[in-house]
């Protein structure tokens, strides 16, 4: 009967060695994911403004006045060629 020797590593998992490495890699990670999210967070929220809150300076993220005009506009009007 064959037999197969098995050898353990010596070096520990990554995650086991240094744990302030896993917390930086989630970091990182994190920064990335906001990164890549906020910018289709701040369209959807500029979706959902008025147009003079558009266009106004100082910017603000969330909108003051709610409003779904851009998107009946965008069903409605015979001039937006969406799916026709």
């Amino acid at each position: 009967m064959a037999t197969v020797d098995l050898t353990q590593s010596s070096s520990p998992s990554v995650a086991r060695r240094n744990p302030l490495a896993r917390i930086g890699t989630y970091a990182v990670l994190a920064i990335g994911l906001a990164v890549t999210l906020v910018p289709f967070i701040w369209i959807l929220m500029t979706s959902l403004k008025p147009a003079s809150e558009i266009v106004r300076i100082p910017p603000t993220f969330f909108p003051e006045q709610w409003s779904l005009n851009s998107y009946q506009t965008i069903f409605n009007d015979p001039k937006v060629p969406l799916a026709r």
